[in-house]
């Protein structure tokens, strides 16, 4: 087998070819790929640690929202036991007045009564004072009239002798 001068040529090409490029470009290369790889690197860390920042963030966002709606509850249910104190309050304050309205309406009620009672008391008084005036003046009135009548007959009887 023969090797041919250009074939020598092109092998020394070739090799010269890579021994620059290896020098020039495949260390740049190789360079610029490892910085790559660290830059990548540092982003993925970067990112988990945003990551983790973000999380960290969101469960204290939780737990605010948590506290937030707990005392939220606690408010709306001091204002359901306000909202009942103030109902029986006003229930109570209610039921007060009615007592006192059907007070008021039962003594208004006796004191009409007392009142009724006493002017008929007063009408049968001046009834009975009416019926014993008249049966009086009817009486008094025959036993009048028979006094007169015996004072007649005796002048009478003077003046005819009798």
């Amino acid at each position: 087998m023969e090797i041919n001068a250009t074939l020598l040529i092109q092998i020394i090409n070739l090799v010269i070819f890579f021994v620059i490029m290896k020098a020039y470009m495949i260390k740049p290369i190789m360079k610029f790929l490892q910085e790559r790889r660290e830059k990548i690197a540092r982003s993925l860390d970067d990112a988990e640690k945003l990551a983790q920042e973000s999380a960290g963030i969101r469960d204290s966002y939780n737990r605010k929202i948590k506290d937030l709606e707990s005392l939220g509850d606690k408010i709306l249910s001091e204002f359901r036991n306000e909202g009942e104190r103030q109902k029986e309050s006003i229930l109570q304050s209610a039921k007060k007045e009615a007592r006192d309205t059907m007070e008021k309406a039962r003594l208004e009620i006796e004191n009409m009564r007392e009142k009724s009672l006493q002017e008929i008391q007063s009408q049968s008084v001046d009834m009975a004072v009416a019926i014993s005036r008249k049966v009086l003046v009817e009486s008094l009135d025959k036993e009048v009239q028979e006094i007169v009548s015996r004072k007649m007959m005796s002048k009478v009887k003077n003046y005819y002798g009798g």
